[in-house]
């Protein structure tokens, strides 16, 4: 699990413990470059904000549901920016920081590799619903070691190191992630209907399956975002026929750190194609003990 120092070491035995708690205090004892990450996000939140509000107007790439927008890009660009220089300060050449970007066909080979999506709901944002995410996942050698994803409007952040656990961050108060086991009659179920209809056909035959058996399955708009919601029990189940490196690395460790299991859709483990930027990944995602459960909902 991530480490967390007592609080007494900052300022010796004698202090009473409500200090540390009206003060906030950090707490987290996480690598540099989780921090670099968990900067990089917050910088372009800022912007991200103000053009929430101001409702831009998309352009649309594959279909009407495959949307862009200025902030998307601009907060590409921000992410790269802020994370380049977090590096450089650490000491590590640029050379050597490659990225996998969903905007402009972002794609430069590094021995730290970080797949950005600068803004996943894209249609939820331009539309002004309060459900999108910044999302980051750094690879360092080829694995998967680092996940940030950070909810703009509520401040809101999820953090993972390889081998370390996953926290939740909501204004400046630390939560550790575990997921919970819950039979499938009492979960919730996150999943999407995709533009292209082969794809839609399959994602609405798993609810047609799926739903009996299971609370209520909600359609949100964020994949990334729903992911790690089944890190912090708000989601038990996500299904969702394809998805882009950028759109799941991030949350793929939050889950695997908080005791879940994200899966391709025969139950194998996935495996990132670092070099392929158009590889899609089927994926699902719950508690190890439902996997072949819901995986049956898919045959």
């Amino acid at each position: 699990m991530l480490q967390f120092p007592s609080p007494l070491a900052y300022f010796g035995h004698s202090v009473p413990l409500f200090v540390f708690w009206r003060y906030n205090l950090p707490m987290i004892d996480s690598s540099p470059i989780l921090q670099i990450l968990s900067d990089a996000a917050k910088k372009s939140a800022a912007q991200v904000n103000v053009y929430f509000e101001e409702r831009l107007e998309p352009q649309f790439k594959s279909s009407r549901q495959d949307l862009v927008t200025k902030a998307d890009i601009e907060s590409q660009t921000c992410i790269q920016e802020a994370i380049i220089q977090g590096m450089v300060k650490l000491g590590i050449s640029e050379t050597e920081i490659g990225f996998i970007g969903e905007e402009n066909g972002l794609h430069k080979k590094g021995k730290y590799m970080f797949a950005i999506d600068p803004i996943d709901g894209t249609t939820n944002f331009a539309s002004g619903i309060e459900y999108f995410v910044i999302s980051i996942g750094c690879f360092v050698d080829g694995e998967l070691m680092y996940g940030v994803l950070y909810e703009p409007l509520t401040n809101t952040s999820y953090l993972a190191e390889k081998g370390k656990g996953a926290i939740k961050i909501r204004s400046n108060r630390e939560v550790s992630l575990s997921i919970e086991m819950k039979s499938l009659k009492d979960s919730m179920v996150a999943t999407y209907l995709h533009s292209d209809e082969i794809l839609r056909e399959k994602e609405l035959s798993f609810v047609k399956n799926i739903f009996p058996s299971v609370r209520g399955v909600r359609m949100m708009g964020a994949g990334a975002l729903d992911l790690v919601k089944v890190a912090d029990n708000t989601f038990q189940v996500c299904m969702f026929m394809k998805s882009n490196i950028w759109d799941i690395a991030a949350a793929t460790l939050v889950i695997e750190e908080s005791g879940g299991v994200i899966a391709s859709l025969t139950g194998k483990e996935l495996a990132f194609e670092l070099n392929d930027l158009g590889k899609i990944y089927p994926v699902v995602a719950c508690h190890p003990s439902n996997l072949e459960s819901v995986l049956g909902f898919l045959r």
